[in-house]
């Protein structure tokens, strides 16, 4: 199964780190698939620019979603700023039985 985080920033922006997970419903909690947690950094972003990671994992049944988290750093290193995580808009159950997508 296969999950993407595509965020576009809205102006330049020196570093911005995107993080992919897919998770897991397991007895009222979510967690995250071994496996699947996917990141990327992405340097001197021009305004407009979509920054896509993505990340899999095999298949199983049950219910998934994807959590998608955006960091901005300065040119020094400094965390300008750490988006509270975003996560798909539909819970998918056995997802490589129709091969849905889970997008951010």
């Amino acid at each position: 199964m296969n999950a993407v985080a595509a965020p576009t920033c809205n102006k330049a922006i020196y570093r911005v780190d995107v993080f992919a997970s897919l998770e897991k419903r397991v007895g009222g909690t979510w967690v995250t698939v071994s496996g699947s947690p996917a990141g990327q950094a992405f340097y001197n972003v021009k305004p407009g620019r979509k920054l896509t990671v993505s990340t899999s994992a095999p298949c199983a049944s049950g219910y998934y979603r994807m959590k998608a988290t955006v960091k901005v750093l300065s040119r020094k290193g400094a965390s300008l700023q750490l988006s509270n995580p975003a996560y798909s808009a539909k819970m998918t159950r056995d997802p490589c039985g129709d091969q849905q997508y889970l997008d951010y």
